[in-house]
């Protein structure tokens, strides 16, 4: 049934639309106060800002359609072989770009800097949540610029070689906090669709990504201890995507824009007013409940999973 359809038909009188197929219809801001749609089919469909008091919801089938679950695990896919891809010739990049700006010792130093960077930012990442780790490389990365900024005055004072290296570590920081940003965040949100769908391909993405990370390596044949920053930010990423995920509250901004990939293209009651409406024995997985008004709704015998916004965990 088409959404214009049910629309004109509720205004008429009709309450009854048991058992249909909706998913992917929109009734944003619609008003369908007491309408029942029991059983039906509400994949994908749009209920954002709707007027849904005393609606039923029993035994609805929601979250996302069959086709948009196919392009999403391709969408995913894809990302996670470019992921591997992208750490492979950043890891190659960076090794590059420290030989031809610095010289030996230079290029030691800054790599052995970053590593210790790396590692504070990793515990910090696990102890506080990964925005207050990324401080970690702010404030490394300011120390460095300062030294490489007033390492001409002192010159005299102080052996300038120590100032160049204070640059090679900024440029090296600079490149790994970028990476660590972007394969974190990408790997928390492939995570997190993926488990959408069953909580054992997860483990796809960090094979995926290692092997296809391995390969790029291999093949630029440029191996040093700055190549190891990268796979090291990829389990940082999948251990904290895997706290975010369980609900760790460190990590809730995370879990925050990882499901909501998914929560976007699954059905949306973001908004609207549900008082007293019914979702017993539903499937609501990957299903939005953001800002709606959920005052006295029955969630008796449903189920829904950690990419599923403001169901009780008592449902």
């Amino acid at each position: 049934m088409k959404n214009e359809e049910l629309i004109a038909l509720y205004q008429q009188g009709e309450r009854n639309f048991r058992k249909q197929n909706l998913s992917g219809q929109s009734f944003v801001g619609q008003d369908l106060s007491g309408i029942d749609l029991s059983g039906a089919d509400l994949r994908s469909a749009n209920f954002t800002n709707a007027l849904l008091q005393g609606a039923n919801f029993t035994g609805i089938r929601a979250g996302l359609q069959r086709r948009k679950q196919i392009l999403l695990l391709l969408l995913l896919g894809m990302i996670t072989l470019l992921l591997g891809t992208a750490a492979g010739l950043v890891s190659t990049l960076l090794n590059l770009e420290l030989r031809s700006f610095t010289t030996n010792f230079e290029e030691v130093t800054a790599g052995w800097a970053v590593l210790f960077i790396l590692l504070v930012f990793a515990l910090v990442s696990v102890l506080e949540g990964v925005i207050a780790g990324f401080s970690v490389f702010a404030l490394a990365f300011g120390v460095a610029v300062a030294l490489a900024v007033i390492g001409p005055i002192f010159s005299t004072l102080i052996n300038p070689i120590a100032f160049a290296a204070a640059g090679a570590i900024g440029l090296a920081i600079t490149i790994v906090s970028s990476v660590s940003a972007f394969t974190i965040f990408t790997t928390v949100a492939a995570m997190a669709a993926l488990r959408a769908f069953d909580l054992r391909i997860v483990l796809a993405v960090p094979v995926i990504y290692t092997l296809v990370f391995a390969y790029i390596v291999s093949i630029t044949e440029i191996v040093t201890s700055m190549v190891m920053v990268v796979p090291a930010v990829m389990l940082l990423g999948g251990y904290v995507g895997w706290q975010a995920l369980q609900g760790n509250p460190k990590h809730r901004l995370m879990r925050r824009l990882a499901r909501s990939l998914v929560i976007r293209w699954g059905t949306s009651f973001r908004g609207a007013d549900l008082t007293e409406a019914n979702f017993s024995h539903s499937d609501l997985k990957n299903v939005d409940f953001d800002e709606a008004n959920l005052a006295r709704v029955c969630w008796t015998g449903t189920e829904s999973n950690q990419t599923t916004l403001s169901v009780p965990s008592s449902s």
